[in-house]
């Protein structure tokens, strides 16, 4: 889809024209180049990293809904989500406090 402002090749077109080419001007003058994309992450840490993520992401899904929200009341103090301070207990290793546990003492991971 092209999708440009300005004639093709003048000095004011900026965009980019059928997800191949972009327009841009800058200081410099303008410039044509190609659509910027990710590179996928290909390294063994990266791989292991997003694997680890996405098993977090599962263990909290499956999580039941006051599970969820023992989580919710011990992330308030810790200007943290609930999900935000499950996924950093999971990919930590470290030990997830017991569901219906009165929080009361304080427990942290040393986030807060």
């Amino acid at each position: 889809m092209t999708k440009l402002k300005g004639p093709l090749f003048s000095v004011g077109a900026h965009g980019t024209l059928g997800d191949v080419l972009t327009f841009q001007g800058g200081a410099s003058g303008p410039h044509v180049g190609k659509v910027p994309r990710h590179r996928d992450a290909g390294s063994g840490g990266q791989l292991s990293q997003r694997a680890l993520f996405l098993a977090a992401v599962a263990n909290w899904n499956g999580l039941s809904a006051g599970a969820k929200a023992a989580y919710n009341a011990i992330a308030a103090g810790m200007r943290l989500t609930g999900y935000q301070y499950a996924l950093k207990v999971f990919m930590l290793g470290a030990e997830a406090p017991a569901v219906g546990r009165a929080f009361s003492d304080g427990f942290s991971l040393g986030f807060g």
